[in-house]
């Protein structure tokens, strides 16, 4: 290297300059004089570092001021009413940023909207803030909401200022899109649309927007009628829009109008424009199929006695008289479907897979209860129909004509139409309506119509007649039940201990005699009574005609074999029972509360919270004397307990601070084995409700 340095710059030495040296010189004496000075001053400069780190540090976690936020809940489009309510603005604090002299100001200052809008600020609570507006918003239109400092409390220290918002855009909806025919003038046809709009517009703006086109080119306006075919009317505040074409004629063959409403309408507010182009869609009918049945239903309807009937309901695209179409209307009863060979094999394989199924999902598929509430079918699958074009013509002349009768509707025409008719066999119905009758307006039904539906199943049911919860004891002892459409009828008899009256009670909600348990599925009638199933056949004439049989309780009221003075509360549940499947069905079902006794029970509350409470006999209609009532407590234990005197009354003190296991739930009168109660928290009542 030093070869090089003298070739490239020739031949040199180079010394430090004296200064330098001297300087150095004299720092190496100083440090071999001073070596503890030195020493101190590298400690005092590490010191000098370390404390700025920890100034550093301190400093950072000083405490630092917390600023509020705020939320501003987007602005909604106003409800289109009579009297319309303009939306409030709405803004959310994080925490508390009003005044206290400024939440009890009807309005506030030191807030601003920009662009201006006329209302009122003010305070719903410490971190609730609102303008209530006394105009619309205008559409699609930013919005700032501008505080002054001095608008919040000193210590209040807000994130900023400055928030913005932004209003809904201008929308516009197809609500309805229809063929209108004048009720008075059948030749008289129309396309009536209508329109709803988020905000107002000017009248005459729709005008320049609204197209009706024919899609397939057909000519339904007359041609001497001029362009654009319609004319607009509006009503509630001028954000609803009727648009009515001119005349009609209906073309020779099936098309379509599209109604189009093309972007930029201009609202009367603001100025703002529909961004997006809507349209829809309308079927225009030829002549030939004006008129046609749009579908069919059976169902099962209850007449002002309740009793069930049969319907046929059709429907129709153009209306029509029901006494009209009752003439063109033909109803038969069709046999049952001859089933071939080959489909007797397969249903006889489908069985076998059934039961091999049914086998293997084990034994509690046979207590399953069947919801089906109606008597159903008893024609197999392959026996059935199912399709008009699958009868031939010799099986619908065989077939039974079916009587029926149109039903009455509010209006001379329609397009809804009901017929009555009492089929109590099974099977499927064949619906015809014979071609050329005619709808209102002269329009002809051009081909048959022809459908196969099933006779409308009648309900089963079972219901436990009267209202009340109360037998007498010394009475027949019986419940009247009126069924339809069953062969049996089970009866589940829950038999309530007296030792668990307070339990009834303090578990149970509702009238007395339908209590339900609070619940259920922790504590039921199963975990106070004794439960016993009885079987009653009932003599089926039809499946329409209503059966009345009675349940005896006489069997019931015995002293139990296990001791006890149980005599009368009973939960009776009577459900349907098919004798085939040894199945209850489920849906068929009613249930009742009973008190059988003789003991009737009046209570009467008191101002200072005491009670009377007086006994009569129900046979006799006489007083109870010498009989003890018990107040019992939630936990069964009397808490205070009473004997009638000649007038069958006994008094009781208060008991409203009465708690916990000593709330009283329930009075008890006894009478040897004869035993009533009523609520305590029920009044005066000698028919008892819970």
């Amino acid at each position: 290297m030093r070869r090089f340095a003298e070739l490239y710059f020739g031949n040199f030495s180079w010394r430090p300059p004296g200064w330098l040296s001297r300087t150095a010189a004299g720092w190496g004496r100083f440090q071999r004089a001073h070596p503890r000075l030195i020493l101190s001053a590298m400690i005092a400069i590490f010191v000098i570092s370390c404390g700025g780190a920890w100034t550093w540090n301190w400093y950072s976690h000083l405490p630092k001021p917390r600023k509020v936020s705020a939320k501003i809940v987007p602005i909604e489009v106003t409800k289109l009413e009579k009297e319309l309510k303009f939306p409030r603005l709405v803004i959310y604090f994080s925490e508390s940023a009003a005044r206290l002299e400024d939440l009890k100001k009807p309005s506030v200052q030191g807030v601003r909207l920009e662009p201006h809008l006329s209302g009122a600020w003010h305070w719903v609570q410490g971190d609730i803030l609102v303008f209530q507006p006394s105009e619309d918003w205008p559409a699609d239109q930013k919005f700032s909401v501008i505080f002054d400092k001095s608008f919040f409390p000193r210590h209040v220290l807000m994130e900023r200022l400055i928030h913005e918002t932004q209003t809904p855009p201008f929308s516009i909806a197809i609500k309805e899109l229809e063929i209108y025919q004048d009720p008075t003038n059948p030749t008289r046809r129309e396309i009536s649309a209508t329109l709803e709009l988020t905000h107002a517009v000017d009248p005459g703006e729709l005008d320049r927007h609204v197209q009706l086109t024919m899609v397939g080119g057909s000519n339904i306006f007359s041609a001497n009628d001029p362009a654009p075919h319609f004319n607009t009317t509006y009503g509630l505040h001028r954000r609803v829009a009727y648009v009515h074409s001119s005349p009609i004629a209906l073309p020779d063959q099936d098309d379509f109008l599209k109604l189009t409403v093309t972007k930029g309408v201009r609202t009367a507010q603001g100025g703002a424009q529909t961004r997006d182009a809507i349209e829809e869609k309308l079927r225009i009918p030829s002549v030939a199929s004006m008129f046609q049945i749009d579908s069919i239903q059976t169902t099962i309807a209850r007449d002002k006695n309740g009793e069930p009937e049969q319907l046929i309901v059709l429907t129709t695209t153009a209306d029509i008289s029901t006494r009209e179409l009752a003439k063109a209307l033909q109803i038969r009863l069709l046999p049952k479907r001859k089933v071939s060979e080959a489909e007797k094999e397969a249903e006889v394989e489908s069985s076998e897979e059934g039961d091999q199924t049914s086998e293997d999902s084990g034994a509690s598929n046979e207590e399953t209860d069947s919801d089906d509430d109606s008597v159903g079918s008893q024609v197999k699958e392959t026996e059935l129909w199912k399709s008009a074009t699958d009868v031939p013509d010799d099986v619908l002349e065989a077939a039974r004509p079916v009587v029926f009768a149109p039903v009455e509707s509010e209006k001379p025409q329609g397009r809804q139409h009901a017929f009555r008719l009492r089929v109590e066999s099974d099977g499927e119905l064949y619906v015809r309506v014979n071609k050329g009758v005619r709808a209102f307006g002269g329009f002809p039904l051009s081909e048959d119509y022809s459908a196969v539906v099933n006779v409308p199943a009648l309900p089963r049911e079972v219901q436990i007649e009267g209202q009340g919860g109360l037998l007498a004891l010394n009475g027949e002892r019986k419940l009247s039940i009126r069924s339809r459409g069953l062969n049996a009828i089970e009866y589940e008899i829950a038999r309530v201990a007296t030792t668990q009256i307070n339990h009834l009670v303090s578990q149970t909600e509702g009238k007395f005699q339908h209590p339900r348990f609070q619940v259920s599925d922790l504590f039921n009638e199963e975990n106070i009574s004794r439960i016993a199933l009885e079987r009653q056949p009932i003599a089926l004439e039809n499946k329409w005609k209503a059966n009345y049989s009675a349940f005896d309780f006489s069997e019931h009221l015995r002293k139990p074999a296990d001791g006890g003075s149980e005599r009368g509360l009973f939960f009776v549940t009577a459900r349907g029972w098919d004798p085939l499947t040894k199945k209850p069905i489920k849906a068929a079902k009613d249930s009742r509360f009973i008190l059988v006794t003789d003991i009737g029970i009046l209570t009467k509350k008191n101002a200072d919270g005491t009670h009377d409470v007086f006994l009569i006999s129900i046979k006799e209609g006489k007083p109870l004397p010498n009989l003890v009532v018990d107040l019992l407590g939630k936990n069964g234990i009397p808490i205070q307990s009473a004997t009638t005197d000649a007038n069958g009354h006994c008094a009781f003190g208060s008991v409203e601070k009465s708690t916990r296991e000593k709330t009283p739930v329930a009075f008890v009168a006894r009478n040897g084995d004869d035993v009533s109660f009523i609520p305590y928290a029920e009044g005066f009542r000698l028919k008892p409700k819970w």
